[in-house]
């Protein structure tokens, strides 16, 4: 689940940073999808790496 979330929101993003510049009305609504996306993006990759560090076990160093 996070990984699909992060993928969407990275797409959000791209979608946002292309739109953004195209109009003057929009662009705080732009502005604030951007930081969205790129929000639940790093928060994402972060509940997966944390997932995946607490997964592996470690015994004597090894």
């Amino acid at each position: 689940m996070p990984i699909t979330l992060m993928l969407l929101a990275l797409v959000f993003r791209g979608v946002s940073f292309e739109y953004r510049w195209r109009t003057k009305r929009w662009k705080p609504v732009w502005d604030t999808a951007f930081f969205g996306g790129s929000f639940v993006a790093a928060l994402c990759h972060g509940i997966a790496l944390g997932a995946l560090v607490q997964g592996i076990e470690v015994d004597g160093r090894a």
